[in-house]
């Protein structure tokens, strides 16, 4: 009887230990030493940040639907609110001239209404410029087959203006002619099949209407040519690159300096 009793003492106080040991390593809160201070976790500075707006409409006429980025902590509220407003006004300007043409071009009676579709890219942005694509498609009811175009959005936000092609060159070079025969070298060798001179010639002569859609990369200048500038429709738009330094000697090395994030 004794020794039961023994066994049974020892059973109740291993229980008691492993409960013990259970706390301690698991249940019980660590203990903090008052003097140690705990760091919080690193914050970095907000990027900047757009989100999208779109725009759709549909009647039995016509269907719209547009995409475009609306942009905040870019610099400042005054800037926000430009670039801002110039892509909506791009947007609504380009909506509105494609109901125009609607109303004036589209033929009744045909299966398929008239629709217009745009999109965006942000091609680079810096924390002293954003450069944005757009790519819109129209079909006009009763068309042959619809029609790609491409623009483009340079905006400088140090200075909270636009940013045009003439920006990127020193104001004393003769820009439009050597864009003009490295355009007509590139695309030689890039279209191959679809080259054809007199597009090439007539699209890239050495005046500012063939040089209106562009954009300005970290390293490298983008030349975008819409349908029928260069080549025929099948060929559809091209772009071209020049890094920024195959043309060192002619470029104003600030807009440069601010394209690549350097500012």
């Amino acid at each position: 009887m004794q020794n039961r009793f023994i066994l049974l003492g020892l059973i109740v106080l291993g229980g008691l230990a492993l409960a013990g040991l259970i706390w301690v390593l698991v249940i019980a809160p660590p203990k903090i030493n008052p003097q140690t201070t705990i760091p919080s976790p690193a914050q970095s500075a907000p990027d900047p940040t757009h989100k999208d707006l779109e725009i759709k409409e549909s009647t039995t006429t016509y269907k719209v639907s547009v995409k475009y980025p609306v942009f905040s902590d870019l610099k400042n509220r005054e800037v926000d609110a430009s670039v801002n407003n110039f892509i909506q006004q791009e947007m609504e300007r380009q909506v509105g001239e494609f109901k125009k043409q609607v109303s004036e071009m589209a033929l009744e009676g045909f299966e398929h209404a008239s629709t217009f579709d745009s999109g965006y890219e942000i091609v680079n942005q810096t924390r002293d410029l954003l450069s944005l694509n757009f790519s819109s498609y129209s079909y006009i009811s009763g068309s042959a087959h619809g029609l790609g175009v491409i623009s483009s959005f340079n905006y400088n936000l140090k200075e909270n203006k636009p940013i045009i092609l003439a920006d990127l060159f020193r104001k004393d070079s003769n820009y439009l002619s050597f864009l003009s025969e490295k355009s007509r070298t590139i695309l030689k060798d890039k279209m191959q099949e679809y080259y054809v001179e007199e597009f090439v010639m007539s699209g890239t002569e050495p005046n500012p209407e063939n040089y209106v859609v562009y954009n300005f990369g970290k390293d490298r200048l983008t030349l975008i040519f819409n349908v029928y500038q260069v080549a025929p429709y099948v060929a559809g738009p091209q772009s071209l690159d020049i890094p920024y330094e195959e043309m060192a000697d002619i470029v104003n090395p600030e807009i440069v300096k601010m394209a690549a994030g350097g500012g």
